[in-house]
């Protein structure tokens, strides 16, 4: 595949896009690859017939349609051909049969049930056509039982097991399985896209920057239909990670680079609107929304994006599109939070013009509601409120800023004002200072309607560990967040680094640091000035 908000997905689909996908039949990582194939050159079968390795010769050449005419006509004269089977799902994958090649995975695992080839392969095919992890976690436990020894079906098995943890939004898990499989194998373009796609999750743009170049690096030279998604899904993601770091032409750049691969992205186009909305090209943001959701009606990120869109240039249709958000079968619980909150917004908004339906009598009853379920919904917002209600963020403008620092939720400052004073209505709450309420923060008179002004540093404030930590740049300025177009992501405050050994070189692309030594003079950490300590001492409290 190759989608993600993202989301581009419309619910968990999209994360599964941008991560690339499944690995399929390609380089030793499939079943009819190199020594790793049920059949391939030197698979367990020492070597395929020659019916069966020029069907795989046409399928990697993008012949599907022909490869599955080989294919099928190999289970003809035998149908419990296991290599011509695996050949058979991967034609219908290729072709977009899910539910058929779900069906012929189902005949490799009649064939060997307690393989953990077989059972590998069932879960990929499962969360590659859009199905619930929950579905092929079984799959997995008894592919990970049998304890493989084959350095690519471990591979595999980590990628597999990181796009499960996306789906369910379990990015501690996700990053840590995609990091082990890039251990594993460095020069594995599947594994350095779901690690970049992690690293978006948590807010760490730079580091995801750093994986999707040496995925670009690994996939130069490299033919195929496989390898063109995985540059799409790779252009895709580095449109999101420059979006979030508001670079936005360099972020429109690499969505057209997707789109010129994969025209059919959602998720590259989805991210091309965020950043002409960011840009103050509404109305070309708009049209490409609208454009997008004609096609599909059913995508909830385009929706969510539309509708935010409208809630911040005061367009009364946003109730609307936002209900429809909300109401989608396939929204991920971090969409559906954010749909929630903007929902709320908005419904408050129709209230105070006096245009709001109200509920049982009462204005903002409905809103306060709404408001409540996307708490619920939504972990960061969780977090700032938990420290408002703790009284540790209890001035109106360290409150609204913490606000407008969550890294999954746009929010302008009369916005975030806006959510704040929603959040003490609907929690009872009657003690809201009263001060500093009067003018906008950090947006001018020459705002435009919709633009969203810079925010302080942003964070992320659920997910890994019981403290936030600001999302900075190489050059040290603060990170922006992720915006609602895409899932929730949080980080951690060391963002899992992975620990290296005082002679090992760090990894760019895994976020890691080299460690330093006895003897490494005053850069070593037990050489800090008393100084230096109080003052670190200072900005932790």
């Amino acid at each position: 595949g190759g989608a993600g908000s993202g989301s581009d997905r419309g619910g968990e689909s999209r994360d599964r896009d941008l991560s690339g996908g499944g690995s399929y039949g390609g380089g030793g990582g499939g079943y009819s690859g190199e020594g790793n194939g049920y059949g391939g050159p030197g698979g367990p079968q020492g070597g395929a017939p020659t019916g069966l390795r020029e069907a795989a010769r046409l399928l990697e050449t993008g012949r599907t349609e022909a490869a599955l005419a080989a294919y099928r006509s190999a289970l003809r004269m035998d149908a419990k051909n296991v290599e011509a089977l695996c050949g058979l799902v991967d034609c219908l994958r290729e072709l977009g049969q899910a539910d058929e090649a779900i069906e012929a995975g189902k005949q490799i695992l009649a064939i060997r049930p307690d393989d953990a080839e077989a059972n590998l392969r069932m879960a990929e095919l499962l969360l590659s056509a859009g199905k619930p992890a929950y579905l092929a976690e079984p799959y997995l436990r008894r592919a990970t039982a049998s304890q493989p020894t084959d350095r690519q079906l471990r591979i595999r098995l980590l990628c597999t097991s990181a796009e499960a943890a996306l789906a369910v939004e379990d990015y501690k898990k996700a990053v840590a399985h995609a990091t082990s499989a890039v251990r594993e194998d460095a020069a594995e373009p599947r594994a350095l896209i779901l690690l970049a796609d992690a690293r978006i999750r948590v807010a760490d743009y730079e580091a995801a920057l750093r994986a999707l170049s040496s995925a670009f690096d690994t996939l130069q030279g490299r033919q195929g239909p496989e390898v063109l998604r995985r540059r799409a899904a790779a252009h895709t993601l580095s449109a999101q990670a420059q979006e979030r770091l508001r670079r936005y032409p360099q972020a429109m750049e690499e969505a057209q680079r997707a789109l010129e691969l994969d025209p059919k992205l959602t998720a590259a186009r989805v991210v091309r609107a965020t950043a002409l909305q960011q840009s103050g090209r509404d109305a070309e943001a708009r049209s490409e929304l609208e454009g997008l959701l004609a096609r599909d009606p059913q995508h909830v990120a385009a929706r969510l994006q539309l509708g935010y869109l409208e809630l911040s240039a005061q367009d009364q249709r946003a109730v609307q599109t936002l209900e429809a958000a909300v109401n989608s079968a396939s929204a991920s619980r971090s969409a559906l939070g954010a749909a929630k909150v903007y929902l709320a917004l908005a419904l408050d908004a129709e209230d105070r013009r006096g245009a709001g339906p109200g509920n049982m009598g009462r204005p903002g009853r409905r809103a306060e509601q709404v408001i409540r379920e996307g708490l619920s919904l939504h972990k960061n917002l969780q977090c700032v409120w938990q420290e408002v209600e703790r009284g540790t963020c209890d001035r109106p403008v360290a409150a609204v800023q913490r606000l407008r620092g969550i890294c999954d939720l746009d929010l302008t400052s009369l916005q975030a004002r806006h959510l704040l004073q929603l959040l003490y209505r609907a929690s009872g709450r009657t003690d809201l200072p009263g001060t500093g309420w009067g003018t906008p923060l950090n947006e001018g008179a020459s705002s435009r309607p919709g633009s969203v002004s810079l925010p302080p540093s942003r964070m992320a404030f659920a997910g890994f560990g019981d403290r936030a930590t600001p999302s900075t740049s190489a050059a040290g300025t603060p990170v922006q967040r992720m915006r609602s177009g895409s899932p929730l992501m949080r980080v951690a405050p060391n963002q899992q680094r992975a620990s290296a050994g005082p002679s090992e070189a760090a990894s760019p692309w895994l976020g890691e640091t080299r460690s330093i030594g006895a003897g490494a003079g005053r850069h070593s950490p037990r050489r800090l000035s008393e100084s230096r300590r109080r003052r670190r001492r200072r900005l932790l409290w």
